[in-house]
């Protein structure tokens, strides 16, 4: 029922020719920053199960459109520019081998400035817990019913010992084929010495901030900065994982990150489009079935439509 009513209202907008003119003046003085995660023609289970994945085509006619529309900056003038053109920035969570493979070849081919937040762990060969979850969630009911998961952000470590060492072992080696691979420290160092590619903070493993204490969270960025340190284009900005308002990250874990230093926070859910001068930047996703100028234009006034219902009943 939800979609049938979001695409009679959209398809309404379209017809009453009110999507350009949304869209249009909704972007004015703003940054837009857009989130990616897999960029691949094969992609693995992982990103399709969660519509993480862009082929290399759409993704490239995404940046054409973005490039259009926008002036794509460098992350680190997140703040610092003042022009009155509309201005997005290209990020990326998790450290997917394809960015390295597709990703960082088609922007280097553009010339567009990115930034990716890593999770260290999977970086160094450990094993990515979303993947993990979702493929017990998928091919292991039974374990998922043993441990009570039934979403990959509602993770307690603590369960994972239900499940006998054996047992663990092999999902974890299992799991790999459904997540995929990483990138690797030799990978993202290259990368490092390009001038386009910056790096952030995404904890050291990729947990919800909210099922932390406060301990735990503050070791996990901790973690995670001290290998990013070693970057020359690192530059103390923070990625929630999973990034959703109250499930993912509340005022608490605002506060904590806030007090490690750290230059901005960013979400991964635009309830409100960003305007100059703030800590917490909200990010728009985007996803492969978004192939067509009036799709994303959609998509970007959808957003709008939904913040503005937010701030209406709030």
């Amino acid at each position: 029922m939800k979609k049938i009513i979001k695409y009679t209202v959209l398809n309404t907008l379209d017809l009453l020719n009110l999507s350009n003119f949304i869209f249009k003046n909704s972007i004015t003085d703003k940054n837009l920053i857009f989130m990616f995660h897999d960029v691949s023609n094969n992609p693995k289970e992982f990103f399709t199960d969660n519509n993480l994945n862009h082929s290399t085509l759409n993704f490239e006619k995404q940046l054409n459109f973005i490039n259009s529309n926008f002036k794509i900056i460098n992350p680190n003038s997140l703040n610092s520019y003042d022009g009155s053109d509309p201005t997005a920035i290209i990020s990326f969570d998790d450290g997917a081998n394809s960015f390295y493979t597709n990703a960082s070849k088609i922007l280097l081919d553009h010339n567009i400035p990115s930034i990716h937040f890593l999770n260290y762990s999977q970086i160094n060969g450990k094993v990515f817990l979303p993947g993990l979850i979702g493929y017990i969630m998928k091919y292991e009911k039974k374990i998922a019913e043993l441990i009570s998961i039934t979403n990959i952000q509602n993770l307690d470590l603590n369960v994972l010992n239900k499940i006998s060492k054996k047992e663990l072992i092999k999902l974890i080696r299992d799991s790999r084929e459904y997540y995929g691979s990483f990138m690797n420290n030799n990978q993202i160092n290259e990368l490092d010495n390009k001038n386009i590619f910056f790096w952030g903070n995404h904890l050291f493993r990729h947990l919800n901030t909210v099922n932390l204490k406060d301990y735990e969270l503050i070791g996990e960025f901790k973690k995670n900065d001290f290998f990013l340190k070693k970057l020359k284009s690192y530059n103390s900005y923070f990625s929630y994982p999973f990034g959703q308002k109250n499930q993912s990250y509340n005022p608490r874990t605002n506060e904590i990150i806030k007090n490690l230093d750290t230059n901005a926070i960013f979400t991964a859910n635009p309830i409100s489009f960003n305007s100059r001068n703030q800590d917490i930047f909200h990010r728009v996703g985007l996803h492969n079935k978004i192939d067509t100028n009036k799709l994303f234009i959609q998509h970007l006034v959808e957003c709008k439509l939904r913040s503005l219902i937010r701030h209406l009943f709030q």
